[in-house]
């Protein structure tokens, strides 16, 4: 599930369906998260800060300061070191990578390499990441600044994710013994 989850956003509807049924209910879960995470309150309430700024890029902002969010919160929320966690996962996306494609194969395999998971939880790591994804924009100046945006408002973001994230826990969890208990 993990595998599909971290798929999802690299892969065509089309690719997703060709996947292996345990891969597809990780995309299953992605699409379950970014629903619930685009209509909750909490979430918007923190687009609507970013929005002035970075424009029609305010909701994949957020999401991926999201992840910093869970490094810096994340004794809060797991109960496994982060490290555990992290190695787990790019043992599980080494394990599934010949049922991926080659190129979401080759991504996860640098992705693994160069620790992204970890990575993602400091603002040079968050900074990169925006530099690579700016690079895939029809309108890249609308990141210009978007470290300091956050850095700006990282209480409040703090805030919101705090309150969001358990809540999004518990939505996960459901679906996944739900998931489970289809096959």
């Amino acid at each position: 599930m993990l595998v599909g989850n971290l798929a999802a956003d690299y892969l065509k509807k089309r690719e997703c369906l060709e996947l292996p049924e345990r891969l597809q209910d990780g995309v299953v879960l992605h699409r379950h998260i970014d629903h619930e995470t685009d209509n909750h309150p909490a979430v918007r309430e923190c687009w609507a800060l970013i929005r002035p700024r970075h424009g029609k890029y305010a909701s994949v902002i957020f999401d991926i300061y999201c992840d910093y969010l869970l490094t810096q919160q994340w004794d809060q929320f797991a109960s496994h070191a982060l490290e555990e966690v992290s190695q787990s996962a790019y043992r599980a996306l080494s394990r599934y990578a010949p049922q991926l494609p080659d190129d979401l194969a080759a991504r996860f395999k640098r992705m693994s390499q160069s620790d992204w998971l970890r990575q993602y939880g400091t603002y040079e790591g968050q900074a990169y990441v925006f530099e690579r994804f700016g690079q895939r924009l029809s309108k890249p100046e609308l990141l210009d600044g978007v470290v300091d945006t956050l850095r700006q408002h990282e209480a409040q973001f703090s805030e919101a994710f705090a309150v969001f994230y358990p809540w999004m826990q518990q939505s996960c969890e459901q679906l996944r013994e739900e998931l489970l208990r289809e096959d």
